[in-house]
């Protein structure tokens, strides 16, 4: 996520990471531990929250990118696929 942050942020990139954890203290702790930048999301009911069961997530790591409106454009992608459809959809 870090090197796709830094490939695509000038581009209007925007990630949202959206942990799965039951307590706050342990994704806080993860958050600074790996610098990470990003807004970092959660409420507390791992998989019975409201994102989760929004977007059908049945394991981590998921990835889903969004378009400018809030359509899927991609989910559940490798590596690759993920920079190809994140770059075609910054582009759209």
């Amino acid at each position: 996520m870090k090197k796709l942050d830094k490939k695509f942020a000038k581009q209007g990139l925007v990630i949202v990471g959206l942990s799965m954890n039951t307590e706050l203290k342990p994704v806080q702790e993860m958050v600074a531990q790996k610098s990470i930048k990003w807004q970092q999301v959660c409420d507390g009911k791992g998989f019975d929250g409201e994102l989760p069961k929004l977007f059908n997530v049945q394991g981590t790591p998921a990835d889903y990118v969004l378009d400018r409106n809030g359509k899927i454009a991609g989910k559940r992608l490798s590596h690759e696929e993920l920079s190809r459809v994140i770059s075609q959809t910054l582009r759209n």
